[in-house]
């Protein structure tokens, strides 16, 4: 018997998607909540009323770009801004989206998904994803 490895279950990204959308209400900013496992792929999608059409993509690809680098959009935005190479790379990928408001998710420590939110100023994304972080830590 090996080592379990750890996945991100439907209920975790409800909970994800429920704790977000409790805190766009509080700030009132509709909001995109995007969440993703481990591979990329779409677990639970929320485009709240009134929240940008354009919060869709921008969302799932916070989360896709989380997920893939396992740090938050916002670390990757200021690694990106203390080297210049990686500004003309990582734009040459298409998901990897440097921009606040996407947060690595783990289980027991380990790397399961992504969480994207997409629909207000960035330090409002900001403010909704670490709340749905902190709700399932």
């Amino acid at each position: 018997m090996g080592n379990v490895k750890q996945a991100l279950s439907a209920e975790l990204a409800s909970k994800l998607v429920d704790a977000a959308k409790a805190k766009a209400e509080e700030i009132g900013v509709p909001m995109c909540i995007a969440v993703v496992d481990d591979g990329g792929n779409l677990k639970a999608l929320l485009r709240m009323d009134g929240s940008p059409l354009v919060a869709i993509e921008v969302s799932g690809d916070k989360a896709y770009t989380s997920a893939a680098q396992g740090i938050s959009t916002e670390v990757l935005a200021g690694v990106i801004e203390k080297d210049p190479p990686l500004t003309v790379s990582v734009p040459a990928s298409p998901r990897i989206t440097p921009v606040p408001g996407g947060f690595p998710v783990t289980v027991e420590g380990e790397l399961v998904g992504g969480l994207g939110v997409s629909g207000g100023y960035y330090t409002d994304d900001v403010k909704v994803g670490e709340a749905a972080i902190e709700a399932i830590s």
